[in-house]
């Protein structure tokens, strides 16, 4: 399944509007980390920033500046997931940080089929 071109809304894009596969994979991998309040969540996480990381690695969520600013807040988790089972195989490496039990960013090293959708947003919006 091809992942949709970002397109223009009222608001902020959603993980679950912009890149559909990728946020059912992390709800199935939260759900299955025991993470059921991050996961009812993940789907409407806005996504406000995209930017590549230095080893094929994308960002995705908050600015890069909010980003810095909560640096070691408390409440702030970051929760590693692996492969859901029941979910098609990816070989996607994916890293959720949440505040407080709201998913706030998600990283996404190996992001094969997504690596198209991701560019994209990273050239539409700023860090």
């Amino acid at each position: 399944m091809r992942n949709p071109k970002p397109t223009a809304s009222a608001g902020p894009l959603t993980l679950g509007e912009a890149l559909p596969e990728l946020a059912s994979w992390l709800r199935a991998a939260l759900i299955e980390a025991s993470r059921p309040e991050v996961a009812a969540r993940i789907e409407e996480m806005p996504i406000l920033s995209c930017w590549p990381g230095l080893v094929g690695n994308f960002n995705v969520g908050i600015s890069r500046d909010e980003w810095l600013r909560i640096g070691q807040r408390k409440g702030r988790e970051n929760i590693r997931l692996y492969q859901p089972e029941g979910v098609r195989p990816r070989r996607w490496q994916v890293g959720v940080t949440a505040v407080n039990g709201r998913p706030v960013m998600v990283g996404v090293s190996k992001p094969g089929i997504l690596r198209p959708t991701l560019l994209t947003l990273s050239r539409k919006l700023a860090r």
